[in-house]
């Protein structure tokens, strides 16, 4: 495959165990916990069971379950150099059992999936995800596998939120290994007004504390003494996932609207948990058109960080294209103006800075295409800043 069609599907991941999977069963569970993160799907089932998982829409991750028992050999399936050759980063989620691996192909096999993970060849495009769903898992020992930390299922939590908070975890996987810094947390910042929205964001952040992997942004907790408190928030807003708790009165707090202005600006993930519980609502005033919108009617917090992770890995899944794009050549590197929000605000905002600063930009790139009826302001806007550029989505540049 081409490098600049593996651009457009940057990401792999594959649900491994060695045994097959019976419906109905806790592993069954995960399995389909794993698949919804990536791919969503707004359909759940009539008794309930899968309240916690993550819905919207299709990442476009391609998410594949293998039995390693049912493969009669060490097939192309889990060929990690064939699989690499279509994608730029694998994600292997292992459901590791009791059975004794270390001398079967199974265990074979995922010693030397560990070995690529640690070589140079690989290294940055390999992640590994050991799950020990029993205590003899977690005891297992095999060459080059033990350097991954495994996790206990426990971990996760009570057992009915197991699968949704395995989500998050993977979610939060795939994050890193697309980019940044492979021993950060993903920060949430959570936006909200303290009369009507202090509740719900001390149970969200008491949430996020609860797993290891996230980090929490709460302004009465990291606004220290002594500090320039709006230079803190503003920075707390650039480096974050930002979670807008949107109750009634949230609109009239002048720093919640600076917070979502600032969102806007920066063009970082952001969802909108609309908790408002008037039946007549004022007229738009927040610049939130594009962003993903959850509601949580039953109290449901790990549904908000469910969309709030799932936009953050849409995002760097974005970037990470057009990053192999201009790898690949088929963008010069440089010369691209990177537009995270498909709104004209954004894009005059994203062109206004790029203007000041004097820098030559050939090509413009949103994740997704404007609304038909947008689309020739959105050129015209790039036009007037560039007249030579190009406004387009990565796809548009294979």
């Amino acid at each position: 495959m081409s490098d600049s069609l593996i651009a457009l599907s940057p990401l792999k991941v594959l649900v491994v165990s060695e045994e097959p999977i019976k419906d109905g069963t806790d592993q069954a569970a995960y399995c389909l916990a794993v698949t919804r993160a990536f791919q969503g799907g707004i359909v759940h089932s009539p008794d309930g069971t899968d309240r916690y998982y993550a819905a919207g829409d299709d990442l476009g991750v391609d998410v594949r379950r293998i039995a390693f028992k049912s493969l009669k050999s060490n097939a192309a399936a889990l060929d990690v150099e064939q699989i690499l050759n279509s994608c730029g980063f694998l994600l292997v989620i292992v459901l590791l059992e009791g059975n004794d691996s270390r001398t079967s192909r199974f265990g074979k096999w995922l010693s030397q999936v560990a070995g690529s993970a640690l070589s140079d060849e690989f290294a940055g495009r390999i992640g590994i995800l050991p799950i020990a769903l029993d205590p003899a898992a977690q005891r297992l020992s095999l060459k080059d596998f033990n350097a991954f930390q495994r996790l206990r299922i426990a971990d996760l939590g009570e057992y009915a939120l197991r699968p949704g908070n395995l989500g998050l975890l993977v979610l939060q996987q795939a994050w890193l290994l697309l980019g940044g810094d492979p021993f950060e947390r993903l920060k949430l910042f959570l936006s909200h007004a303290k009369l009507d929205g202090a509740p719900i964001a001390l149970s969200l952040k008491s949430h996020i504390e609860s797993l290891r992997w996230l980090q929490g942004f709460y302004d009465t907790n990291d606004i220290l003494p002594g500090s320039q408190w709006q230079r803190v928030l503003r920075r707390g807003v650039q480096d974050s996932i930002v979670v807008i708790l949107r109750t009634d009165i949230y609109e009239q707090r002048v720093w919640c609207l600076q917070e979502v202005t600032w969102v806007e600006e920066f063009g970082v993930p952001a969802v909108v948990a609309d908790i408002r519980q008037s039946l007549t609502m004022p007229r738009e005033v927040l610049p939130v058109a594009d962003l993903a919108s959850v509601r949580v009617p039953d109290g449901n917090l790990i549904r908000i960080l469910n969309s709030a992770l799932r936009e953050a890995v849409r995002l760097r899944l974005f970037d990470c294209s057009v990053r192999m794009l201009e790898q690949a050549t088929a963008l010069p590197a440089g010369h691209v103006l990177v537009v995270r929000r498909v709104s004209v605000s954004s894009l005059g905002i994203a062109c206004e800075e790029r203007k000041r600063t004097q820098q030559r930009v050939d090509y413009v790139i949103v994740p997704e295409r404007f609304r038909e009826s947008l689309r020739p302001i959105a050129d015209r806007l790039v036009k007037a800043y560039f007249p030579k550029a190009v406004l387009g989505i990565p796809s548009d540049f294979v």
